[in-house]
């Protein structure tokens, strides 16, 4: 998931002295993973529990929603490294 944070761009807030904002350089790859997130919240039954697990944890809706596009990259990853995966089997992402 490197490659979509990085390079990271520094920008400071002119009001606060919090510690810096950053933004992210790939746009493009971000927005696609974000819709197959949401496509695969309402429509894929292996993903779907585990963001309903962690909301149920209590993660805010926008950081199950990161996990799950992070959850699809390492599948994605997976897929390409073994054409025969399947996601019953046991993976660690």
């Amino acid at each position: 998931m490197r490659w979509l944070a990085w390079p990271r761009i520094p920008v400071r807030a002119v009001t606060t002295r919090a510690s810096a904002t950053f933004t992210v350089a790939r746009p493009l790859p971000r927005r696609a993973l974000y819709m197959a997130a949401l496509s695969a919240l309402r429509c894929n039954p292996v993903l779907r529990p585990f963001y309903r697990r962690l909301r149920a944890n209590g993660k805010p809706a926008k950081v199950a929603l990161t996990a799950l596009m992070r959850k699809l990259l390492c599948l994605a990853n997976l897929l390409l490294k073994n054409p025969n995966f399947t996601p019953a089997q046991q993976h660690s992402c």
